[in-house]
């Protein structure tokens, strides 16, 4: 059983790309049939509250209003076979944000009216069961090393990632100011990428026609 005091919570991320038109374009197969097969292993694992994710890059000046008439489409339909399934749905659109010279001033969301404090739009709550089997021994594992990791480090737990190098095949405990890297081998965790920083995306490129 959950430990008191924890939360678990499981989200399965997509992304998509929307254009000034108000057209979305998914960068991989995002078609909701498969995505409910992917909700459901996570509930196998045994996650007690399992959920989609979707998040919306608009092109630069295309968040105007959200969502638009296709982006609602694809929301509906969605939301739709999540309910079904007891799956939670949740949305973030933001935008790579240009001024009125063409200078960048970064990445923005748009208010949430109905939860100020959060930019991600909660449409459908999943419904919690028991957190049990091979996630609930994964989770208790992660959470002894955060703590052992912050008493080794000197540094209060506060608001934490715990991270998996792939080159000396450790764990890593990152706070919410440290660098974004292995901090043995200081390999990046961002990796290597076909699309360049957010600050350089020219989206229409990577658009599919």
């Amino acid at each position: 059983m959950e430990p008191p005091g924890i939360f678990y919570k499981t989200w399965e991320v997509k992304l998509m790309l929307v254009d000034n038109s108000g057209k979305p374009h998914s960068l991989k197969s995002n078609k909701t049939e498969g995505i409910l097969k992917q909700l459901k292993i996570h509930r196998e694992f045994g996650s007690p509250a399992v959920s989609l994710l979707d998040l919306y890059l608009h092109e630069a000046r295309a968040l105007k209003f959200f969502p638009a008439k296709d982006v609602f489409y694809v929301m509906e339909k969605r939301a739709k076979g999540l309910q079904k399934q007891l799956f939670g749905y949740d949305v973030l659109p933001f935008a790579h944000g240009k001024d009125d010279q063409g200078e960048d001033f970064g990445i923005f969301s748009l208010p949430n009216p109905f939860q100020p404090r959060h930019a991600r739009f909660s449409l459908l709550r999943p419904v919690r069961t028991e957190a049990k089997g091979a996630f609930l021994e994964l989770a208790q594992y992660l959470s002894a090393f955060a703590e052992s990791e912050s008493k080794r480090l000197s540094k209060p737990l506060g608001f934490v990632v715990v991270t998996y190098c792939r080159v000396c095949r450790g764990l890593c405990l990152i706070h919410k100011r440290d660098a974004v890297c292995c901090y043995r081998c200081f390999t990046p965790f961002t990796g290597r990428s076909t699309l360049p920083a957010l600050h350089d995306i020219q989206l229409s490129k990577y658009l599919k026609k």
